[in-house]
Parts: C-alpha cells; structure tokens; sequence
C-alpha cells in the first residue's frame, strides 16, 4: 500500500472518528434513536425468523410488511434499552464513562446502515411474497440470484455496523478497542437468555 492510499485511509478514520463525536455531543433525540433501534430490531427478526415471516397469514403484502415493521421495533427497542443499560453496568469495570445517553446515541449511530438494510429486506419479502407469480415462475434462476445478492448485500451491512459500533463505543466510553469489545460481547450475552425468551414468544 502506497504513501497516498495510508494517507486516504487516515483522512477517512479520522473524519469517521469527527462525526461519532459530533453525534455525542448532539443532544439525545429520542425519535431518531427509536427510529434506528427499529431498523435493528427489522434486521434481527429477519436474520432469525426469516422462514418464518414469509409464512405469516397475511392476505396482501401491506399487512406482511407492517407486521416485520411493528415487531421489528418491539425487539429492537426493547433488545437496545437492556443491551445499552447493561454496557454501561459494564463499563464501570473498565472505569468507563457510562453516560447512558451517549451509549444508545453511539447505538444509533450504528444502525445507519440498517436504512439500507431494511430496504433490502423488504425487497426480499416482496418478491418471496409475489414467488409463486406467472413470471416468477417463469424465471427462477433470476430470483436465486437476486436473493443471493441481497443476502451478501445484508451481511456486508451488518459487518459495516459492527465496526461502527465498536468505533461508537470507544468514543462514547473512552475505551480502548478490546476493553469496548470486551465490554460488549459481556454485555450481549449477558442478554441472550432474555433475547431467546423474546424470540420464542414470536
């Protein structure tokens, strides 16, 4: 790697590093962090119960999406206020700074990609919605391949939000990296027993 590609790479962590701390000391707003826990939350029921949305009984497609949607921001809503309470019961090992609110805006801020994330995820549950049309039928090697696509497309995504929340943390509690990660694989599975009992009433 050459002088001018490290020095693009700095310029884009450093400017990546000036909006997570632009966004922390914005003031919390409580609508967008809900909106944001929402896209996770779409994400998380569509990764766990993908087979499962597609056989709800829904007479037109409208009521299937507004079904993921209304669920989708139960869990994330509910999954982020416990994750986000118990990353910062957590952080006080590592002597963090543990302003809860900076914590779920660094959640948020996350989520970003989850915009695009949901978009695809309802493009999927169309065409599977529609899978047993004339022309669908009538090209399935077509339909493979978009699922495909939009499958990768959904787990480039979530990769991207992962190192966005780790960066988040890091600003948010003044972490190194492996303490933030540390401190969040703690505070996920500290949840997962309670994330099983809210799946399996779903």
């Amino acid at each position: 790697m050459d002088v001018g590609s490290n020095s693009k790479m700095a310029i884009s962590i450093n400017n990546q590093s000036s909006k997570i701390e632009s966004v922390l000391r914005e003031d919390i707003k409580w609508g967008q962090i809900i909106y944001y826990f929402m896209l996770h939350g779409i994400f998380i029921l569509y990764t766990a119960k993908r087979d499962n949305i597609l056989q709800l009984n829904a007479e037109h497609l409208f009521s299937l999406i507004v079904t993921v949607v209304i669920v989708g921001l139960f869990i994330g809503v509910i999954s982020n206020l416990i994750v986000g309470l118990l990353v910062a019961l957590i952080g006080k090992a590592f002597k963090a700074n543990n302003s809860i609110k900076n914590i779920y805006k660094a959640l948020a801020y996350a989520y970003r990609p989850f915009i695009l994330t949901a978009l695809l995820i309802l493009t999927h549950i169309t065409i599977a919605f529609y899978f047993e049309s004339s022309f669908i039928q009538d090209v399935p090697a077509l339909i493979v391949i978009v699922m495909v696509i939009i499958r990768l497309a959904i787990g480039l995504l979530a990769l991207w939000s992962l190192v966005l929340l780790i960066k988040g943390l890091m600003a948010a509690q003044g972490l190194s990296i492996g303490q933030t990660i540390i401190n969040y694989l703690i505070a996920a599975v500290g949840y997962t027993p309670l994330y099983y009992l809210l799946m399996m009433k779903i």
